[in-house]
């Protein structure tokens, strides 16, 4: 009984479905009719022009956060060898973080893998080159070689656990570079290394000053070790400047730029008699509260570490630029006075439309700018 009754319900059901389907019909058919009768029809185009075959392979989750190495380890970081009929460039191994370094000839379909006792002789991305194109000077791990371009001779100018950069050519054909804030000059010819200059962050040595307090100078009157000390130290800093001035076999090449600064960027001349160096006051890049946790470390604890400044919470900072005249030995900050709109309020319609919402008045002054 209850299934003849599920079975009519079910034929019903049928029935009004198949009624409503068929008036959908009709009333599609009616619709479509008017539109083509107000509507022109558009040419079909021959060829339609599809996006890029993606391939019929789905790419899982699990792939697409595997190791990158599935889609492929291409070359990196390429340069010009200096013959300029060679690639040089960096490619990882399979599996690890490590990278190899290639040599490739423009002519070659193969390239070869660069043994690590010669990846000294390739050169370097930022390599320099004499003024007659014969010679290319780069730094490898923190020092600095020299290579013919037409032999492939290659000369090591520095070996030391220091950190030379910066190699340039000067016009007499001397090679000039930067360890720290010193420059040296090589004749690499005859290989003697000249120090032409040594950038000092602190103030000037004052040296021995005479007695300035009342006690002191009753003192030096009184007791005469006392004086003579005083004199004789007096005249060995006397004689030790004249002979810094008077003897070029001794260096005299120190420039104080002055205590708490840093230097920002330094250019040597191309004939090597003059420094442009850009002074800033030394400022930490974050107070003491600018940290982040790293929760996911080693040891699985949590590591503060040391995070920049905000950006609200930066100040503005301005830039000295010092001229090192190296022949005469004498320095000049050069004054930014002469540059437009070097004391111009540029952003005072900003400071107007904030004082003015909190009900106050913006007077704009003129004022030294910050200038980088």
């Amino acid at each position: 009984m209850i299934f003849n009754i599920s079975s009519s319900k079910t034929l019903i059901a049928l029935a009004v479905a198949s009624s409503v389907f068929l008036a959908g019909c009709q009333a599609t058919a009616s619709s479509s009719t008017a539109t083509q009768n107000n509507v022109t029809t558009s040419p079909v185009a021959a060829v339609v022009n599809t996006p890029a075959d993606m391939g019929s392979t789905k790419i899982t989750l699990e792939q697409a956060m595997a190791h990158p190495d599935w889609l492929g380890r291409q070359p990196e970081r390429a340069f010009w060898g200096s013959d300029s009929a060679t690639i040089i460039y960096a490619r990882k191994e399979q599996g690890n973080e490590l990278r190899n370094l290639f040599s490739q000839s423009i002519t070659s379909q193969s390239a070869e893998q660069v043994a690590l006792n010669k990846l000294h002789t390739v050169g370097a991305n930022k390599a320099v080159y004499s003024k007659n194109k014969a010679l290319q000077a780069y730094v490898f791990e923190g020092n600095i070689f020299v290579k013919s371009v037409t032999t492939g001779a290659i000369q090591q100018v520095t070996h030391t656990s220091s950190t030379e950069s910066k190699p340039q050519f000067l016009n007499d054909g001397s090679l000039a570079y930067r360890q720290g804030n010193t420059f040296f000059k090589v004749d690499l010819s005859s290989g003697l290394t000249t120090e032409i200059a040594n950038l000092k962050l602190a103030d000037k040595p004052q040296g021995i000053t005479e007695p300035s307090s009342y006690i002191a100078k009753e003192q030096h009157k009184l007791i005469d070790y006392i004086a003579l000390t005083h004199k004789n130290n007096k005249d060995k800093q006397a004689r030790k400047a004249q002979l810094k001035q008077q003897n070029s076999s001794i260096a005299n090449t120190e420039f104080y730029l002055g205590k708490g600064n840093s230097v920002k960027d330094v250019q040597l001349s191309p004939n090597g008699d003059a420094l442009l160096v850009v002074v800033q006051e030394q400022r930490d890049w974050r107070d003491d509260s600018d940290i982040m946790p790293n929760y996911i470390t080693d040891d699985a604890r949590i590591e503060p570490k040391k995070a920049r400044r905000r950006v609200a919470d930066e100040k503005s900072q301005t830039s000295e630029l010092v001229y090192i005249n190296l022949n005469d030995k004498s320095q000049n900050t050069l004054s930014f006075d002469t540059l437009p709109g070097f004391d111009e309020d540029v952003l005072a319609a900003v400071k107007k439309e904030n004082y003015a919402r909190d009900g106050k008045t913006y007077k704009s002054k003129k004022a030294p700018r910050g200038i980088n």
